[in-house]
């Protein structure tokens, strides 16, 4: 299997549907039962709705993608268990940071509490989708989701933001999780970068490499590097050859 597909490239727009997922009884017993235990292993866990994908379609030049919210519960005890056939994959939005005055790319490890990929490397910033988001016209605003896990995961203030730019739709296959992968162009240099971040527990040790460095890097580093990161860089690396 491979670690991770892009479905689209270019711009993505998600959104909200009513309809929700409809378990039988005895599944969500099951659901109950392993996330009391996942709870009992892990005291970091904490439960919520978190957005998933029901179903993707091209319109034009635009990728969309119907969500709806689902217990993150149900999300992790089906990634656990794919025996119960639950079927669903959680969508989340994640960002590459280019520090513009160097043209320096950021990478970090990822906390040892993260439910998914603990020490890994990973591009910045990241996070899920949940019923907390803006939602206008039943369109959710992930750039604002986006925006929001970048101030809190490196401490660093909005204003820096030059440009946000959506590169595509990614697939995790290995944690069967779906990503709307983004640029983010900051006005900072890497000496600027490591006296404003702040570790976080998403976050630790960053890395910063130059531009022209990117594939080599990767290449060195492809099996520490998270599988999201890995189809971000390939939509990065192709819009910038295309371009």
């Amino acid at each position: 299997m491979k670690e991770f597909n892009i479905i689209a490239k270019g711009d993505v727009s998600l959104v909200l549907k009513k309809t929700n997922l409809v378990l039988p009884t005895n599944t969500k017993k099951k659901i109950d039962e392993i996330w009391k235990h996942l709870k009992n292993n892990n005291v970091s866990l904490h439960d919520g709705k978190s957005a998933i994908v029901k179903n993707i379609k091209k319109k034009s030049q635009d990728t969309i993608v119907d969500i709806v919210f689902l217990d993150y519960s149900t999300i992790i005890v089906d990634r656990e268990n794919p025996d119960l056939n639950i079927g669903v994959s959680q969508i989340g939005v994640s960002g590459m940071i280019i520090l513009n005055k160097d043209k320096k790319i950021v990478f970090a490890h990822r906390g040892k509490s993260t439910t998914e990929h603990s020490g890994q490397l990973e591009l910045v910033p990241s996070g899920n989708l949940d019923n907390s988001i803006i939602i206008e016209n039943n369109t959710v605003d992930y750039v604002s989701k986006l925006v929001q896990e970048f101030e809190e995961e490196t401490g660093i203030p909005i204003s820096y933001i030059q440009k946000l730019v959506t590169l595509g739709l990614v697939r995790d296959n290995v944690n069967k999780i779906y990503d709307v992968c983004c640029l983010l162009e900051l006005n900072m240099n890497e000496k600027d970068f490591q006296l404003e971040f702040v570790e976080s527990t998403e976050y630790s040790e960053p890395i910063i490499i130059r531009i022209d460095e990117l594939e080599s890097y990767l290449e060195k580093n492809y099996n520490r590097i998270i599988p999201t990161s890995k189809a971000l860089i390939e939509c990065y690396l192709d819009n910038t050859k295309s371009s």
